[in-house]
């Protein structure tokens, strides 16, 4: 690439980050401004400990009755373990939680969802590997009630992994990285290593 055309190409890009979206994700920051300028760091946060601290809370009977459970000294379920934020998103590992228990902890959350501002939410249900014979218990019970509650609504469950379901009950909030789009991050470590590429052949 000629050098007026690479001037040209980081004019373009710059412009481009530079200019208001409309339709911004919400606790989310918007990849086109330059994203240590516009970073909206404190809502992000806010949003994520309130979605995090409201399921916490949700499910602390759930933590309480699996403390009854055969395994719990060596696998406790704990909400403040189990319960966590990946990306944006409360992500819900009903690892260590029988059937029963995983069970009424997705139908705790489903039932919840007006009150999250996520747009999607995560529940890991692992492969197995600690049921009777390895067959994988949790997976197709979850995966059977999410679908379940997604019919006849515009939810969506999508598979985030080998053992990992997301809910997108809000598609205009769910981070697009959720729903199969590259996230923010791809897009700013992408521009980031052009602007070096640019740099290294302008003054290298």
């Amino acid at each position: 690439m000629c050098t007026a055309c690479t001037l040209r190409w980081m004019v373009a890009v710059s412009a481009w980050t530079s200019r208001p979206s409309n339709n911004s994700i919400q606790g989310a920051p918007d990849i086109r401004r330059p994203f240590f300028f516009c970073w909206p760091l404190r809502d992000t946060l806010s949003s994520m400990n309130e979605d995090r601290a409201h399921l916490a809370q949700l499910l602390r009977s759930v933590e309480k009755k699996a403390r009854r459970l055969s395994w719990s000294k060596e696998r406790p379920w704990r909400t403040d373990s189990h319960v966590v934020v990946e990306d944006g998103v409360p992500v819900v590992n009903l690892h260590d939680l029988g059937q029963q228990l995983a069970l009424e902890s997705v139908r705790k959350v489903l039932q919840s969802t007006g009150s999250l501002q996520a747009g999607a939410v995560i529940f890991v249900t692992g492969s197995g590997q600690h049921s009777l014979g390895g067959q994988a218990v949790l997976k197709p019970a979850v995966q059977d009630a999410l679908l379940s509650a997604a019919s006849g609504t515009d939810w969506q469950v999508l598979r985030n992994g080998p053992a990992r379901f997301a809910l997108v009950y809000d598609a205009e909030k769910a981070p697009g990285s959720v729903q199969g789009a590259l996230g923010p991050g791809f897009w700013v470590a992408a521009i980031l290593f052009l602007t070096a590429v640019v740099a290294a052949i302008l003054w290298g």
